[in-house]
């Protein structure tokens, strides 16, 4: 079966598979991946080149509605917030760049 994280180089922890289905004790939680999936597109955003300004402005933003949040709080209200204002920033611009309409 092809993985997502296999193509992009994430590597796989060592419990996967072992927190899925029921265990001898109790039924174990099976592990939701969306976490990962979001940490992955956002390294990807900071490896784009016209992507960097989109991050630097969302940071600014998060410091100027949050001026006395520390910098832990603004990096991860940052990672929750980024993906839906750069959807909706790049559908009010005139963006000339399929790519940023496309990651969009």
């Amino acid at each position: 079966m092809y993985n997502v994280y296999d193509a992009i180089g994430v590597p796989r922890s060592r419990y996967e598979g072992r927190h899925e289905g029921k265990g001898t004790r109790g039924v174990r939680v099976v592990q939701k991946y969306q976490h990962r999936v979001l940490q992955t597109h956002l390294y990807i955003f900071n490896n784009i080149g016209d992507v960097l300004p989109y991050l630097d402005e969302h940071k600014m933003l998060l410091n100027l509605v949050n001026p006395r949040a520390n910098e832990k709080w603004l990096l991860t209200d940052h990672r929750k917030t980024f993906f839906k204002w750069f959807k909706e920033k790049i559908g009010q611009e005139d963006c000339e760049v399929d790519e940023l309409k496309w990651l969009a």
